[in-house]
């Protein structure tokens, strides 16, 4: 996650608030974890 000096997320920053770059976006590891079980099993 990017953060300013401050230690205040883009993501909350006027500046960047319709910069979609700029998002915290969330990593769904999990979801591959249960798939390779429903192949496995």
């Amino acid at each position: 996650m990017t953060v300013d000096v401050r230690g205040t997320s883009y993501a909350l920053l006027n500046e960047f608030s319709e910069n979609p770059h700029a998002m915290l976006v969330l990593w769904k590891g999990y979801a591959a974890i249960l798939k390779a079980n429903e192949i496995e099993y």
